[in-house]
Parts: structure tokens; C-alpha cells; sequence
């Protein structure tokens, strides 16, 4: 009897902690079908261009880095980058530099607007909301707040431009600083007549401000974030966790600055390892929850939050192997 009220009480809880999540059989399968895909428990789960990257990271990167950044957050996960099209916009970068250099900008508000000027000469077209890849700025000219940021913040950085990037809840833009460290510019990439605003030390945000950023990496990534909230959003799991696990892999240890009222920047990527754990979980499939658990545990086997989770597969399937063989 003991047994029996062990196995119920632990049913309760998980079930309790787990039940905001709505457990549907197409999610399940697909789960299913990513955790048992050959690349999952091998070094093909992380892209060759990302894990590269990662391992050459710089705490001061080059515009030739985050250029490379950003066009692998906008590609990894698709049949194959557009090599031609990479070139292209490497070009574009180039020829913006020189162009840019040649009218010699004295201060900082005139780099910032020449670097806004050439963008939207060359590059920028269309406003589109949903449009955060940067290959696809290149192909077609359709931009958002986060791709049009990315774009200018590689370009600032190539005419030697000191900036940071800054997410809002909802947006994404740039602010330029002077020598002393004092922001001198606000830039919103997205308008282009009124796009940029000089502040000279007096900046007062319009926004509230989840994070400043000064780690640009960190900043781009955003792309990358972008990208898997629309694959969900598309119910397309299995790419999603693809790219997720290739965010973790490249988002470690963030020299990332953070006003204190932003969510802590792992929290993207934990709480998505956990919701579809707990989905799991809820299916009965305790050991696909685990696997899932596992791939995250080299960045959160500390965390208590994933560690109360693999108590809850561990515990509720040895459970389950006692009462089914009863």
C-alpha cells in the first residue's frame, strides 16, 4: 500500500508542476523523431561554422567576425549558405568602408549617419516584421528592427564606430558612443529619414529597456533567437531544437551587460529544454526525456530547475516500471 501511495503522491506532483503544458501527439512525435535522428548524440548537432566560430571567439571581435556571426545565426539550419550571395554582401561592406572613409565624417554623429545613408542606398528596401535574417536583407532588401540593427552594427564597427547593440521587448536598435565612453548617438535602423538621433551624454530611452548589450555576439544571436520562435511558432520542433542546441552551443559564458530588470540571458534556452521535456514527461516517454535532458547537461547540470526535472523523469519512470509490474 506504501508503494502504491509513493507512486500516486509522485503522479501528483508531476502532474501539478507539468499540467501548463499542453501535451499534443503531433509534438510528441516529433520529439520522437529528432531525439532518435543520427546527428542528435554526435558533433553533428552542432553546425561546423558554428562550433568554429565558438572555438575562435574573441572577447574584442572584428566586423569580419560578426559578420561571420551573423550570417551563421541567419543560415545554420537550411540546406546550405548561398555562397555567391555571402560574397556579394561581403563586397557591399567593403565598398561601404571606402566609400564611407572617402567623405572623412568628423564626429561621431556624421560616421553614424553616413553608415545609415549608405545601408538604405544599398541595401535596405522594404520594411518587413517578420524578416531577422540578414542573407535574406541581401536577397531581397526586406528588413526588420533586428537584421537592419545587425547589418548597421558591422558596418559601424568596419568605419570604427564604437556601438552596442539594444534589445526591448519588442525591438531591437543601436546607440554610438564617443571617446569618453558617453553615448552620442541613438540610431533606429528601421527609419530611414529620422533614423538617427544625437544625445550627446543626455540619453533617455523611449523604450523599456530589457538589456544593453556589450557583447555584440550576444546581440546577434538575437537573429538566431528570432529564428527559433518562428519555427515554433510554425510548429516545426525538430528544427527548432536543431537550432536551439546550436544557440547553446555557442552562447556560453556571455560577457553579456544586462539591466537588472532582463530576464538572465540562459532563460531562453533552459526554458525551452524544459517545456518539451515536460512534454515528454506527460506522453510517458520518461527515457526521451531524459535524452533531451542530457544533451542540455553540459550547460545546466547544475541548474536546479533541470536538475528537479530529471528527478521527475528518473523518479516517475522507475515508478512507472513498479506499477506496471504489479
Amino acid at each position: 500500500m506504501k508503494k502504491i501511495i509513493t507512486f500516486f503522491v509522485l503522479f501528483f506532483l508531476i502532474f501539478s508542476t507539468l499540467s501548463a503544458l499542453n501535451s499534443t501527439e503531433q509534438e510528441v512525435k516529433q520529439l520522437n523523431a529528432w531525439l532518435t535522428s543520427e546527428p542528435v548524440f554526435n558533433e553533428n548537432l552542432v553546425d561546423p561554422q558554428i562550433a568554429l566560430l565558438a572555438n575562435q571567439r574573441s572577447v574584442n571581435p572584428s566586423w569580419e567576425d560578426l559578420f561571420e556571426w551573423a550570417w551563421a545565426f541567419s543560415t545554420i539550419g537550411d540546406s546550405g549558405s548561398d555562397q555567391k550571395l555571402k560574397k556579394k554582401a561581403h563586397e557591399l561592406i567593403v565598398n561601404g568602408v571606402q566609400e564611407i572613409k572617402a567623405t572623412k565624417p568628423q564626429t561621431v554623429e556624421g560616421l553614424s549617419r553616413a553608415v545609415h545613408n549608405y545601408l538604405y542606398r544599398k541595401v535596405f528596401t522594404k520594411y518587413d516584421d517578420d524578416q531577422t535574417r540578414i542573407d535574406e536583407v541581401f536577397l531581397s532588401g526586406n528588413f526588420n528592427c533586428m537584421s537592419s540593427s545587425a547589418l548597421y552594427m558591422i558596418l559601424a564597427k568596419a568605419v570604427g564606430l564604437k556601438v552596442n547593440g539594444v534589445l526591448t521587448e519588442d525591438h531591437a536598435y543601436i546607440l554610438a558612443y564617443n571617446n569618453d565612453g558617453s553615448i552620442a548617438v541613438h540610431i533606429e535602423t528601421t527609419n530611414k529619414n529620422f533614423g538617427i538621433k544625437v544625445v550627446n551624454g543626455k540619453y533617455s530611452p523611449q523604450y523599456s529597456e530589457w538589456a544593453v548589450l556589450n557583447d555584440p555576439v550576444y546581440f546577434l544571436s538575437t537573429i538566431l533567437r528570432n529564428r527559433i520562435a518562428t519555427k515554433e511558432e510554425e510548429d516545426q520542433i525538430a528544427e527548432s531544437l536543431t537550432l536551439l542546441f546550436n544557440l547553446m552551443a555557442c552562447t556560453e559564458n556571455l560577457l553579456v551587460e544586462v539591466i537588472p530588470s532582463a530576464p538572465v540571458p540562459s532563460d531562453f534556452l533552459l526554458n525551452r529544454v524544459l517545456y518539451y521535456a515536460g512534454i515528454l514527461i506527460i506522453a510517458g516517454e520518461y527515457e526521451k526525456s531524459l535524452d533531451l535532458l542530457s544533451l542540455a547537461s553540459g550547460y545546466y547540470s547544475e541548474n536546479e530547475e533541470w536538475l528537479y526535472f530529471v528527478y521527475v523523469a528518473v523518479n516517475n519512470s522507475l515508478a512507472s516500471y513498479m506499477y506496471g509490474g504489479w
